[in-house]
């Protein structure tokens, strides 16, 4: 092994070894590295679509008491606040039963993200989801939604550096883990201007991204990253408004901010195998967004459909994303 300095300052160390050979700079070493975080990342930003996306107006699944109900719900978006530039995207499949005091709602469903990372690099993930939520009145106009939901899946990463000058490659697969819980306040039409209710809501999420260790394969300089853990707190406040329109078609709105509570996402630490160590320190997060909503929704084939255009200001969410669903009771 030899460490030196090229003519432009840059550290750099070259070898000759069965753990991969080539010449690589210290620059390249950190910015690869920090793929492991973008990859947790572009998982939050899924786990946040997929409770603040196709379950981000959950009083839109109740049914009447005694009633059952099951529905189709997917989002699909772009993801390309900050460092994220990609595409993300969730389907499911829902069952409810209304229960007179309490409606109960099970999901099951896949999600997808892609990435591209700096220096020609690449994250992809695919993972199955369960949710599960309980809507329950709890005074005139004013329902409370707990949720809980358990994701599982697998993530390809190739991180992308120069190998003396020329674009190398090592890909890691690891499993892809994500939890979360949520609590949510709704005040059902508290106010009616021309003809448009108005329901404030208030809303707390915790969810988590764990990514297993792993040892990636190929190229000169292979890495091995611990297991790390991204955790997300996040506070929303916002107002849902609904307008009827011609027949049975009403339109809907979305208005609302949201507060991220960590300020740094996790560290990143393992090994260039056969050289030295690496403790990175998170990246700062974004704390504080907004998202704007507005869509239609009306009766279709003895169900009700609906489909919206969601857009986000930078934050832990995709910057745009198309939520579209088709529920029917019974």
């Amino acid at each position: 092994m030899v460490v030196g300095t090229l003519a432009n300052s840059q550290a750099f160390i070259a070898r000759v070894s069965a753990a991969g050979s080539g010449l690589i700079t210290h620059s390249d070493v950190i910015e690869s590295c920090m793929t492991a975080a973008r990859g947790r990342a572009m998982n939050l930003a899924l786990t946040g679509t997929l409770i603040h996306g196709a379950h981000g107006r959950p009083l839109a699944r109740r049914v009447a008491p005694g009633q059952k109900t099951w529905w189709l719900a997917g989002d699909w978006g772009a993801d390309e606040h900050g460092v994220r530039a990609g595409r993300l995207g969730l389907a499911e499949v829902g069952v409810g039963r209304n229960f007179g005091p309490l409606q109960v709602n099970l999901s099951l469903g896949q999600t997808w993200a892609r990435q591209n990372l700096g220096l020609d690099g690449r994250a992809k993930t695919e993972g199955t989801y369960v949710l599960a939520e309980a809507l329950a009145p709890l005074a005139e106009n004013l329902w409370a939604t707990f949720g809980t939901h358990y994701q599982r899946g697998e993530a390809d990463l190739r991180r992308g550096y120069l190998n003396a000058g020329l674009q190398d490659f090592s890909i890691g697969s690891p499993n892809v883990e994500a939890r979360g819980v949520r609590v949510r306040l709704d005040w059902e039409a508290v106010r009616r201007l021309a003809g448009t209710d108005f329901s404030p809501y208030l809303d707390l999420s915790y969810g988590e991204t764990r990514l297993a260790a792993h040892t990636e394969t190929g190229g000169g300089f292979p890495a091995r990253f611990d297991a790390s853990t991204e955790k997300a707190t996040e506070l929303r406040l916002g107002v849902n408004a609904v307008r009827p329109l011609a027949g049975d078609m009403r339109l809907v709105a979305t208005l609302e901010a949201a507060h991220r509570f960590e300020k740094r996402g996790a560290r990143s630490t393992g090994q260039l195998v056969g050289l030295f160590g690496f403790d990175l320190p998170g990246e700062a997060v974004k704390r504080d967004w907004l998202r704007a909503g507005i869509g239609v929704e009306g009766k279709l084939a003895e169900g009700t459909a609906a489909i919206s255009l969601n857009a986000t200001t930078e934050g832990a969410m995709p910057n745009v994303w198309i939520a579209a669903s088709w529920q029917r009771a019974f």
